[in-house]
């Protein structure tokens, strides 16, 4: 039978999530004498060694591995038993946690999450923020119920995706250089777009994403494609920051189509197709493989999905 102090699995989750127990002392507001008092009570209470410490940083023995995965579904089970209270009162109501991407925060969540709070006031919607390479351990320590990613991604446990659809991938020029106002001169395709000449991309100026992001790994291979080589004389993790140098600048990025929903986008910047046929991704909403999923949570991915069966224009 399990006591009190080996039921707080918050404790032993920080310390698997931060490799460190000074770091994950730190996050849970208590001191490092008290963390590593509780895991030294929690290893002799459990009769077994939990955490390797020779490792920097701390890794889990075979024995904690066993027991995280005893926590995760001990977690699954207290939420399962709370959604069902909540649905006998009728009473919809806790948090769903979702990681993105900043830049596609910054543009998805205004567009859905006013409806969404009018239908549930009392679901509270966190944001966890990141890059694509970053949310593998946002997954494995619990700390979102999923995530919002192109797919296939590649994670080093198994995980459960839904294909919402495609992402066409644009690129954006600066309406002042010559070859934007060159391509602007050309036909208009069925959806309103015009399309770039992959091929002018040859040594002109353009601003890259960093390598290990999804976006840079397909602007590489767009480049390879081609056989084009463009000047990329910056690199930034952010989007936002590539569309505002492109503002100011004669020069490049690309960026996915969720771009033409951002509010107040900057002025100075033209759309294109690129590629035949046009160059796009998956987009998915990612989770761990049998983790579960509350119905506050299948709520919120509910929305989602809504969102992109209306987006035809991605």
């Amino acid at each position: 039978m399990l006591n009190r102090e080996e039921k707080n699995y918050e404790y032993f989750l920080s310390i698997v999530k931060y490799g460190n127990i000074s770091r994950a002392a730190e996050a849970l507001y208590v001191t490092q004498p008290t963390l590593s008092k509780y895991l030294h009570h929690l290893e002799d209470d459990l009769g077994i060694q939990l955490i390797d410490r020779s490792c920097v940083p701390l890794k889990l023995t075979d024995a904690g591995h066993c027991y995280y995965e005893y926590v995760m579904e001990a977690l699954q089970l207290n939420q399962r038993l709370e959604d069902r209270f909540q649905e006998i009162q009728g009473n919809l109501r806790g948090t769903v946690t979702v990681g993105m991407s900043t830049w596609r925060g910054s543009i998805f969540l205004p567009a859905i999450l006013p409806a969404f709070r009018e239908k549930y006031p009392n679901i509270r919607v966190n944001l966890v923020e990141g890059i694509s390479y970053t949310f593998e351990k946002a997954m494995l320590s619990n700390q979102v119920d999923f995530c919002l990613l192109t797919v296939p991604s590649h994670f080093s446990f198994s995980t459960t995706y839904e294909i919402l659809g495609k992402e066409k991938i644009y690129l954006v020029g600066n309406r002042e250089h010559p070859l934007v106002q060159r391509a602007m001169k050309g036909p208009v395709g069925a959806n309103g777009m015009r399309k770039f000449n992959v091929k002018w991309l040859d040594h002109q100026q353009f601003v890259s994403l960093q390598n290990g992001q999804i976006l840079k790994q397909h602007m590489d291979q767009i480049f390879s494609k081609y056989n084009v080589t463009p000047n990329e004389f910056m690199a930034t993790e952010n989007i936002s920051t590539a569309l505002n140098l492109v503002n100011c600048l004669p020069c490049f990025t690309m960026a996915p189509s969720l771009l033409r929903y951002m509010n107040n986008p900057p002025q100075n910047l033209e759309l294109f197709e690129i590629g035949t046929p046009a160059w796009d991704w998956k987009i998915g909403m990612i989770h761990r493989k049998g983790a579960y999923l509350s119905r506050i949570v299948r709520r919120f991915m509910a929305e989602i999905r809504d969102f992109y069966d209306k987006a035809e224009d991605l």
